[in-house]
């Protein structure tokens, strides 16, 4: 599993999470938290860890599908992403709307 950085879009409060599944029309993390359903996150995965030649994609998802797991367990988050970022080094960033 990949970490992420999460956030409510227009919140400056962070929250973590791990990538269980990603596609270019969506993504399932895993999260300390529980949005409400239709809400728009902001995620931030750092894909390399290289420092010669770092790579960050940073996405917007709308919540559709939300997994509560027992009491003190990690909540299931699937999102629909609507636009993400790519940029690798200092390449200008990479991005697309769905």
């Amino acid at each position: 599993m990949l970490p992420v950085a999460i956030r409510i879009a227009g919140s400056t409060r962070q929250h973590v999470g791990l990538v269980r599944d990603l596609s270019l029309s969506g993504v399932f993390v895993y999260s300390d938290f529980e949005p409400t359903n239709g809400s728009v996150l902001e995620l931030v995965l750092r894909a390399s860890r290289a420092q010669s030649n770092p790579a960050q994609v940073r996405c917007l998802g709308k919540v559709v599908r939300i997994e509560k797991g027992i009491h003190g367990a990690a909540v299931g988050i699937g999102l629909a992403i609507q636009e993400y970022e790519l940029a690798v080094g200092n390449k200008p960033p990479m991005r697309r709307t769905s």
